[in-house]
Parts: C-alpha cells; sequence; structure tokens
C-alpha cells in the first residue's frame, strides 16, 4: 500500500510521459530534492502514515534527494506557513491533518497565516470520517435538531489543532 500511495505522487510530480513502473526511475525528478513535510511529530498520528509514505519515496526516487522533516504545531498549521514559504529549487511537499482545511473553510485561518489556495491538492493517504453522537436526553436525532435546540455545542477535544475541532 505505501508503495503504491509513494508511486501517486512521485506520479503526480512527474510529467505523464515519466510516469512508469515503481522502480523503474522518473527522469524529470532525477536531480531534484524533493523537501516533505510533516505537519506533526514524529511520533503523532501524522507522523505515523506520513513518515513510512515518505520513506518509500526514498526507494522509489533513488535518483533524487528526499529529505523530510517533521514540524510541530498549530495542528499542522505551522508546516503550511513553512512550506508556502520555501524558496529554492526544492520541491516542497507537506502532509498535514485535515484541521487547517476546516479552519480556512471556516475563515479561520488569518491567525495562521497560511492560504490553502496556493497549494496544489495532490491527494490524500488517509480517509478521516466524523461521527457526531448527542445525548439521548437532548431529544435530537439529527443535525438540524441540534441547531435548533439555540444553544452552544460543546465537543470535548485535546488541543486548538485537534481534528475533532
Amino acid at each position: 500500500m505505501r508503495a503504491l500511495l509513494a508511486f501517486v505522487l512521485a506520479a503526480a510530480l512527474s510529467t505523464a510521459a515519466d510516469a512508469q513502473a515503481p522502480g523503474a526511475g522518473f527522469p524529470s525528478l532525477a536531480g531534484k530534492t524533493i523537501r516533505v513535510i510533516i505537519g506533526g511529530s514524529a511520533t503523532g498520528t501524522t507522523g505515523q502514515y506520513a513518515r513510512p509514505f515518505a520513506e518509500a519515496l526514498k526507494t522509489l526516487l533513488a535518483d533524487s534527494t528526499v529529505v523530510i522533516q517533521n514540524i510541530e504545531g498549530g495542528g499542522g498549521i505551522l508546516a503550511l506557513v513553512e512550506a508556502e514559504a520555501a524558496a529554492g529549487s526544492a520541491i516542497t511537499v507537506v502532509i498535514i491533518h485535515t484541521s487547517p482545511l476546516y479552519r480556512q473553510m471556516l475563515g479561520l485561518e488569518a491567525a495562521g497565516g497560511y492560504d490553502l489556495n496556493r497549494f496544489h491538492w495532490l491527494g490524500a493517504l488517509t480517509n478521516n470520517q466524523r461521527v457526531l453522537f448527542a445525548r439521548a436526553s437532548l431529544g435530537a436525532g439529527s443535525v438540524a435538531d441540534l441547531v435548533a435546540l439555540g444553544a452552544p455545542l460543546t465537543v470535548p477535544v485535546d488541543s486548538v489543532g485537534s481534528i475533532a475541532e
């Protein structure tokens, strides 16, 4: 699975003419530096799935230099800010969880200083589905019923950048 995901990213980064079977090489990426920024700690959830993916790129893109960097803070926002400010000839790829996406959709990105419209979406490594539970005594059977209650909803989260935000 990891090799397949790495191949998909490598194919997206290279031209269509270069897309070949894994291990065959990607001539348009030969000699290039690919910087993979992981938005979170090496031991966090994002690091646990992103690092094996990035390590697989090293094998698939043996003629390229793949540099892996973890940037913690803000639930991936600091990684986005760093990637957005990247300069030079390196190809910069950032892997984050979904919190910054939702923050921008809700208009909360100003504090983070990033704009996802300046990034090129390559794909997702995971499928994050959400489940919403409400205690039975509320009498709400749908999201519309919860909204109709007219009271703020309280959702426990572990941090500001939590995916439950």
